[in-house]
């Protein structure tokens, strides 16, 4: 019985996604919940998909394969499209996000009777990262909670666990990562609250990041476009 299905999208991570897929797969959830492993391989060319092949037969996971780049959204719309858990969540492929951590947002998720329950990299202590991507995911999230109105201090977390419930109600239009803001903004608007947890982050290994300025302007404008659909 499958009562958690964890959405993995991935872009050129052939270096670490065979390590995710293995954690995820040897992890061990509470009340001895079933799972089901999503990775939506969002149009991979350094052999991320040539890796995948050797889980493909393999029980409770299930491969999903884009022709072409679309981005994280899209990944994860194609996922939970399929997905047949009671809980959807989030592991990104680039291991930045210890995937031992997921029992215990699942945990907070049941335990505490929320909707959805967000891993902080800010709660403990800054997280080992490029002083550029600290400065805007702490402004995006300030921003968040100054137009919304709702506690959040990692807008951009890539660790998120959600009742499946919740998730039906909501409608993403955009396709990359300003989906992230764009979907805690919408769970405001259905008036849930986000648990947050502290969690461990390591920044990927050779320091490339598939995020630019760019898409941080972009997740401020979504933000605000949100707000204003509020007033309309």
């Amino acid at each position: 019985m499958v009562d958690i299905s964890i959405i993995v999208p991935c872009y050129n991570e052939a270096a670490t996604i065979g390590s995710v897929i293995t954690m995820l797969s040897n992890l061990n959830f509470p009340h001895n919940l079933g799972k089901e492993i999503i990775v939506v391989d969002d149009g991979s060319d350094d052999g991320t998909s040539e890796l995948l092949r050797q889980f493909t037969e393999s029980e409770n996971i299930e491969i999903i394969r884009n022709g072409v780049n679309r981005g994280k959204a899209a990944a994860l719309k194609l996922g939970l499209a399929v997905a047949s858990g009671k809980i959807v969540a989030i592991q990104d492929a680039d291991m930045e996000y210890d995937p031992r951590d997921l029992p215990r947002l699942v945990e907070n998720l049941l335990d505490r009777r929320v909707s959805a329950v967000y891993g902080s990299r800010f709660l403990n202590k800054l997280p080992s990262s490029r002083l550029s991507r600290i400065i805007g995911n702490l402004f995006l999230s300030l921003a968040t909670r100054v137009l919304f109105r709702i506690e959040v201090t990692d807008v951009m977390t890539g660790h998120k666990v959600f009742l499946r419930e919740l998730l039906n109600h909501i409608s993403l239009t955009s396709n990359d990562f300003e989906f992230e803001v764009e979907l805690t903004a919408k769970i405001a608007l259905l008036r849930c609250k986000i648990f947050e947890i502290p969690i461990r982050y390591q920044r990927r290994r050779n320091g490339s990041s598939h995020i630019s300025w760019l898409d941080g302007v972009k997740s401020l404008w979504r933000l605000v476009m949100c707000r204003v659909s509020m007033i309309l």
